[in-house]
């Protein structure tokens, strides 16, 4: 039973996140935050493919294996490291180009 509060705790806080991104993205209208919108959309994409993938509502990441290690799963946690790196990368050079304003 623990467990189903824990997902619903761990989606809950995937929108919060989701949310609070488009929110600074509409404030800054920056790059680094069009970019931390994007990493938290693919978090939350990730999440919901996990949650439906533990619940037996789709088998989406155990569909592709190459020997036995599910593809799909490591394909989207590199995205969302990736694009957290890209996200840090361009708040540093546009906090770089405005003098730190």
């Amino acid at each position: 039973m623990l467990i189903h509060a824990l997902n619903l705790f761990h989606m809950g806080l995937g929108i919060c996140l989701l949310f609070f991104a488009i929110y600074l993205w509409s404030i800054f209208r920056k790059f680094s935050s069009a970019f931390l919108a994007l990493t938290s959309f693919l978090l939350y994409c990730r999440i919901i493919i996990t949650l439906l993938d533990y619940y037996g509502i789709l088998k989406v990441l155990t569909a592709v294996d190459l020997f036995k290690v599910p593809l799909i799963d490591y394909a989207l946690e590199f995205l969302v490291i990736l694009f957290m790196i890209v996200t840090i990368v361009t708040f540093i050079r546009d906090e770089k180009g405005s003098g730190g304003k």
